[in-house]
């Protein structure tokens, strides 16, 4: 069931035809190589090697369920003054699953006592026998991971707006909350420590801080038993918190008439606030989830105040070729708490041919 090469790789029998090798120990000062000595169950030539089929594991289509409720309303203080607010509220969930954790780079010790003694006999034949081995890996036995997505998204807005009384001029004032909450939670990782520590036969020094330890056998299909999954089993959940502020107040309507039609324009200021905070689970914090980087909190935040103009000139109407022909202009000042004033303009063309 298992089979010694030059490179002193060892690999166990394999689940099944055209499937990745379930184990595969590397020494830590693994060497120069030539064709010879590679795995022919690994891959081969033709590029139909040996690899694990994720296909059958993983979500073709992910289960989704969103829930929406929004309420809308406004009253009349005045012929030109109404008020208004709008409330929404949203609920997304989704699940996926992935192929169970791929384990790589684990160090296994050289005296692990579930290494056999043809294996340890191997090792000492490097140039140094007391290096770990390196221990890849797919870990079927502790099952799929499952990846369990929420959102949930909260926003309010409360204004006034009506007419100025002045041509056909308008106003608008408004404020806006808005929070979106981000938990993902994984079932069925593993942690790195514990499967390292169980590798190693669960040595005295772990032991005393970890007295559940479990011997993990991973050398060979299926060897790993219901115990030693659980043991080394790791569920994690990630949190992100966004909230946004924003006041905008602003004046619209029509300045004079061309003979193309009426020149229109909007001025108005804007404050936004933005927040975020990320939260990663401890064990990601540690790096101690197998194929995930370690991640830190982070949080942030910035506000920005803008004065914005635009203005719409219209340059043809009901010609040859063209039904409107309108100009597109703008510009706004922006003052950001981080990187200080940024101006940005715009301009184009609108056509609508005839």
């Amino acid at each position: 069931a298992s089979k010694l090469v030059k490179m002193y790789r060892l690999c166990a029998e394999q689940m099944s035809p055209h499937v990745e090798d379930q184990v595969v120990a590397e020494p830590f000062d693994d060497g120069p190589q030539d064709a010879d000595t590679r795995l022919d169950r690994l891959g081969s030539d033709d590029g139909l090697g040996d690899r694990y089929n994720f296909g059958p594991v993983n979500f073709l289509l992910t289960p989704a369920e969103r829930v929406n409720i929004g309420a809308y309303g406004h009253f009349d203080l005045a012929d030109r003054a109404q008020t208004y607010a709008e409330l929404l509220y949203v609920d997304s969930q989704n699940s996926i699953q992935l192929a169970p954790t791929p384990a790589t780079g684990i160090f296994v010790d050289r005296d692990s006592p579930l290494l056999s003694a043809d294996v340890q006999a191997l090792l000492d034949t490097r140039l140094d026998p007391s290096a770990p081995a390196v221990l890849r890996r797919r870990m079927v036995e502790v099952g799929a991971r499952v990846q369990e997505n929420s959102s949930k998204l909260q926003q309010i807005t409360f204004g006034v707006r009506g007419d100025i009384g002045f041509r056909d001029m308008k106003y608008d004032a408004y404020y806006a909350y808005g929070r979106t909450e981000f938990d993902n939670f994984t079932t069925n990782d593993v942690s790195r420590s514990r499967l390292e520590a169980g590798l190693a036969g669960c040595p005295a020094e772990y032991i005393q801080f970890v007295p559940e330890c479990v011997p993990v056998n991973a050398f060979g299909a299926g060897n790993i038993t219901p115990a030693a999954a659980e043991f080394i089993r790791l569920n994690f959940s990630d949190t992100l918190i966004f909230e946004r502020q924003l006041v905008n107040a602003s004046v619209n309507g029509n300045l004079f008439a061309l003979p193309a039609g009426d020149v229109g324009f909007a001025v108005g200021v804007e404050w936004r606030d933005d927040q975020s905070d990320f939260t990663p689970d401890q064990a990601k914090q540690r790096g101690d989830i197998e194929g995930f980087n370690a991640q830190q909190p982070i949080n942030g935040s910035f506000d920005v105040k803008e004065i914005f103009v635009e203005g719409l000139v219209p340059l043809l109407t009901g010609v040859t070729g063209a039904q409107s022909l309108t100009l597109d202009l703008g510009a706004r000042l922006s003052e950001y708490s981080t990187v200080g004033g940024v101006t940005s303009m715009k301009a184009g063309l609108n056509w609508t041919p005839k």
